[in-house]
């Protein structure tokens, strides 16, 4: 079993990426992370958002996280975890 901790709050949803090797999550704490599952760290911290977020996707291809808040606000970023998830 791994544990993971960062988010300040507490954590709404996650997905995983679909190689398998990263997922996302987002929290209360209106944060949106990508994590390496292997290494155990953040990769990437998104503070976008201004209201917990409830709901987090990876794109099927890893190419696109979207994520959305309490506030009505959706959020599209792109992640260079599509290139590293190639080429691990």
């Amino acid at each position: 079993m791994r544990t993971f901790t960062s988010h300040k709050q507490s954590v709404l949803d996650l997905d995983f990426h679909p190689y398998g090797d990263f997922f996302a999550s987002v929290s209360a704490d209106h944060t949106l992370k990508v994590w390496d599952i292997r290494k155990k760290v953040v990769l990437q911290t998104y503070n976008g958002h201004n209201a917990p977020v409830h709901i987090v996707r990876i794109s099927p291809d890893g190419k696109w996280v979207m994520s959305a808040a309490e506030d009505g606000a959706i959020k599209v970023i792109t992640t260079a975890l599509y290139d590293k998830a190639k080429n691990s």
